[in-house]
């Protein structure tokens, strides 16, 4: 993993989007069955307000479990925010509760043109 992070994700302010991804470790697949895992999303790392959380016990799910194979689900009220630059990290806790940061780096917001609530 880089310690600088890097735009992964860009998504325009409002719209629904999806983040699929496969965990690994030292390129081995890793079983997903009975863990937890946390998607946040703060302005700033120091922050202690998260902008959005979405976990195990909501939009984040595993389609493929025993592949490693997960879905973070955006709806748009999620990302209906201001546009800008923030900080994610995606956090797994396994069954043996060790907690392992599998990804970080920036999520950005673009400035949508239409908005869809002002659209007949």
């Amino acid at each position: 993993m880089s310690r600088n992070p890097s735009v992964d994700f860009q998504i325009y302010r409002g719209n629904t989007a999806n983040i699929e991804g496969v965990v690994k470790f030292n390129g081995t697949v890793f079983d997903l069955t009975g863990v937890s895992m946390f998607f946040s999303v703060k302005k700033d790392p120091d922050d202690t307000a998260l902008v959005i959380q979405v976990t195990s016990a909501g939009s984040l799910t595993y389609p493929d479990a025993v592949n490693g194979k997960y879905k973070i689900a955006l709806s748009n009220s999620d990302t209906d925010i201001a546009f800008g630059n923030y900080h994610y990290d995606l956090v797994l806790k396994t069954l043996t509760n060790e907690v392992v940061t599998i990804r970080r780096g920036i999520f950005q917001i673009y400035r949508a043109i239409t908005d869809p609530s002002t659209t007949a």
